[in-house]
């Protein structure tokens, strides 16, 4: 009997100790378990919150989007009607730019041979015009040679009597160069100028 109250005491025994430690045990898990869910719930709401403001501001570029198309499509609109206003209004004015569309008192022949005489007068005009470019592009032309040719004269001399260097007197030949270049390319404009004339 001593041995069966020693058996039972230690079966009880070590179902108190097992059950003890289960319940220890578990009670770890269940604290493990409360921090994920509270970390979970914490990454949820933070997820929430940002798809709420990105949310927020798709629907802010939305609607500016939106707003600057309407704002584009109004401008075109109105251009529209603008054109539309000028288009019509030219329509009922029938003053057009174009000879004939004002004849005034005139009436057919008479119409004709008045705009022929003014279209030989700005003829006339247009090349006496001309005559006077050509003319005085002309003078520049002798001007502009007559001064090269002095430059130069005085550039040869100043390099034989060594009062400038070699490098001075190639830098000012290259001048005079470019300025014979230009006056050239301007006595052939003039000559072009001159056969329109003839013509």
């Amino acid at each position: 009997m001593k041995n069966l109250k020693h058996i039972v005491l230690l079966l009880t025994l070590t179902l108190f100790i097992g059950v003890n430690s289960f319940a220890q045990g578990k009670s770890k898990v269940n604290k493990g378990k409360e921090k994920k869910t509270e970390m979970q719930e914490k990454v949820s709401d933070y997820e929430q919150e940002g798809n709420e403001e990105i949310e927020k501001v798709k629907k802010e570029k939305h609607l500016k989007k939106e707003k600057y198309l309407q704002e584009k499509h109004s401008k075109g609109e109105k251009i529209k009607k603008e054109k539309k206003e000028k288009y019509k209004d030219a329509k009922k004015s029938k003053d057009g730019k174009a000879f004939g569309k004002n004849k005034g008192d005139l009436a057919g022949k008479e119409f004709g041979q008045e705009r022929a005489n003014q279209a030989k007068l700005h003829k006339e005009e247009k090349v006496r015009k001309l005559k006077k470019s050509v003319k005085s592009q002309e003078d520049k032309v002798k001007k502009a040679k007559d001064r090269i040719k002095k430059s130069e004269d005085e550039i040869e001399d100043d390099h034989k009597n060594r009062r400038i260097s070699d490098e001075v007197y190639k830098e000012k030949k290259e001048r005079v160069k470019r300025a014979q270049d230009a006056v050239k390319e301007l006595d052939e404009k003039i000559e072009k100028a001159k056969k329109i004339n003839v013509e």
